[in-house]
């Protein structure tokens, strides 16, 4: 099994810690500002939409680098592949019922108040499926479980990934981010491309399978050179560029942003100071990510549709001084179902 050092798994431990909270970034404009002639449209897509959007693709790499350090070994998918797929499989359950549930509690309350049966609105057909997880064309009620329903998928099928990997290179995992790319086209919002996007996630497929080339030697890691510092530099500009495109409404930009998110990540990757957090901190991460949408929830019932720049920054900052508490408060108070319902985490 590849070992790490003490500096590195220190540092992707940080970095993680600090992901939960780029994720919540994404989350917490409801609704998201929709003109591009507003301030907080610009604060959103400048952070939210460039940043924040770097934070899941890491958590992917690190999944399947950790998988894929046990390929080779006797019984390795059987003991590796069904001990994450229980860690993954109980948070999912339990943290979309618990969403399931406070979702409806709060519609039938509105109804009730309204004058209204209280099932009235109920979601049915796709939406019902959605409720489940089990929406071939979209993502979970609880939308950022999706990361979690997608790693299900990967690990479940890593017996046939990893030895393809194997066998294909870095051809497999540049083949997948060519399909990821195609997907972000206007065309491709259909159908078989819904699939592929919003159930299996082509995206987080891509990174999986990185996080597997680094374990496996497919791939090796990127030194300091000025190739790989360009690179770094492209990506980042890439991200802001495809913004800028968006707001003029050139079709490409979701192109230009799924290709540029790779290299963007490697540079704050780079740019990101080893450091020593203690444990009892980024052992949150997991926690911080499940909770902090039910902290944006609960603050839209107070902000809803305020969507200035001030307004969203309090709520940014908010979400994440809640999510944050909730988690340490879980693990203090509710030390079993904290381990339990986060998958030991």
């Amino acid at each position: 099994m590849l070992e790490l050092d003490r500096e590195t798994s220190l540092k992707i431990a940080a970095f993680g810690f600090v992901c939960s909270f780029l994720v919540a970034a994404i989350h917490v404009p409801q609704p998201i500002p929709a003109d591009p002639e507003m301030p907080a449209w610009w604060l959103y897509r400048l952070t939210a939409g460039t940043f924040g959007r770097l934070a899941v693709p890491f958590y992917f790499v690190v999944a399947g680098f950790f998988l894929a350090r046990h390929f080779g070994e006797d019984s390795w998918w059987r003991r590796e592949a069904a001990k994450r797929l229980r860690s993954l499989l109980v948070p999912f359950v339990i943290w979309l019922l618990l969403w399931n549930a406070m979702e409806g509690g709060l519609a039938a309350a509105s109804n009730i108040r309204d004058g209204a049966p209280a099932i009235e609105g109920f979601p049915s057909g796709w939406g019902l499926l959605s409720c489940f997880g089990v929406n071939p064309f979209g993502y979970p009620s609880d939308v950022p479980l999706w990361f979690v329903r997608s790693l299900l998928l990967y690990v479940a099928a890593s017996e046939i990934l990893l030895p393809a990997l194997r066998r294909f290179g870095v051809a497999l995992p540049a083949m997948v981010l060519a399909v990821s790319a195609a997907a972000r086209l206007p065309a491709c919002e259909s159908g078989i491309w819904l699939f592929l996007t919003r159930f299996v996630s082509v995206h987080g497929l891509f990174y999986f399978l990185v996080g597997a080339a680094l374990a496996m030697g497919v791939a090796t890691s990127l030194q300091c050179s000025r190739a790989v510092t360009a690179l770094s530099v492209a990506g980042i500009a890439g991200l802001f560029l495809s913004q800028i495109l968006a707001a003029h409404g050139v079709a490409v930009w979701g192109v230009l942003h799924e290709l540029s998110i790779p290299f963007a990540l490697l540079a704050a990757w780079r740019i990101f100071p080893s450091v020593s957090w203690s444990k009892a901190i980024t052992s949150l991460t997991f926690p911080i990510y499940i909770l902090h949408v039910f902290a944006v929830r609960a603050l839209d019932v107070v902000m809803y549709g305020k969507t200035g720049c001030l307004a969203l920054t309090v709520k940014y900052v908010a979400v994440c001084v809640l999510s944050t508490a909730a988690a340490a408060a879980s693990r203090a108070l509710l030390p079993r179902f904290h381990a339990f319902a986060f998958g030991g985490r």
